[in-house]
């Protein structure tokens, strides 16, 4: 799939692709149950078109009209799909689904909506870090187990919350002591980020409360690879890719 155009979601991508293959006649079309997949996908990834949240683009926008007047032939194009029925009815299906930990260990919790880049895992949490930070220490969960079992030498936790009001948090463990002081001055100064420490007692863990909700996981990748490439405090530890 090309990423010229970018979005919030990668299915806005698919979804583009999938109109330029409708737009040909002798193509098959796209049954309705691919149609709503690609977009809830790009529902959830966009936190519902919210324009508190900043996430959807104008492609994502195009893309889920796209959608919808495949899944609704009356669909009103001109329509704020921030107060959409279907849009808000199908995310608050999908938040309730995603944010259903109920039973889920913290391995499970890490796995739940994990990325890994070499050796840096970028787990996505829909709940506060606080919260998950507890149920690690009550589990009495071995982090450099799980991380040596992961291939990882550093593991990110982005958090995110939508009560009392839209939150991200941002989490840090390094396996080796000086890449975690050097990324933890990297994360806790740079400005961007806005970031806030929260206290905790877990070994080389640091967590903060991010008060620019513009930087997403996907925006928090490029900052940790930068740094890790060309700060030269870390370059003696740092990550191939």
């Amino acid at each position: 799939v090309s990423t010229q155009s970018t979005g919030g979601s990668a299915c806005t991508l698919v979804a583009r692709r999938t109109a330029a293959w409708l737009s040909d006649p002798s193509n098959a079309p796209l049954s309705l149950d691919c149609a709503r997949l690609l977009l809830d996908a790009i529902i959830i990834d966009t936190s519902g078109f919210a324009s508190f949240a900043n996430r959807a683009t104008k492609l994502d926008i195009s893309m889920a009209h796209f959608l919808l007047r495949l899944v609704d032939d009356k669909h009103d194009t001109s329509m704020d799909l921030e107060k959409n029925d279907y849009v808000q009815k199908s995310l608050e299906t999908l938040n309730q689904a995603k944010s259903s930990i109920d039973g889920l260990s913290v391995r499970q919790l890490l796995r739940k909506d994990y990325k890994q880049i070499d050796t840096i895992g970028l787990a996505a949490l829909t709940l506060p870090l606080e919260t998950f930070v507890e149920k690690w220490t009550e589990e009495k969960f071995n982090i450099a187990d799980y991380a040596k079992e992961s291939g990882i030498d550093v593991l990110i936790l982005c958090g995110l919350t939508f009560k009392p009001k839209f939150q991200r948090q941002l989490g840090l463990w390094c396996r080796n002591d000086e890449m975690f002081h050097n990324l933890s001055s990297f994360f806790g100064d740079h400005k961007d980020l806005q970031c806030e420490e929260i206290s905790t007692e877990q070994s080389n863990l640091i967590l903060w409360n991010q008060n620019n909700t513009d930087y997403s996981r996907k925006k928090i990748s490029p900052l940790l690879l930068h740094c890790l490439l060309y700060t030269s405090d870390a370059a003696d530890d740092r990550i191939s890719v």
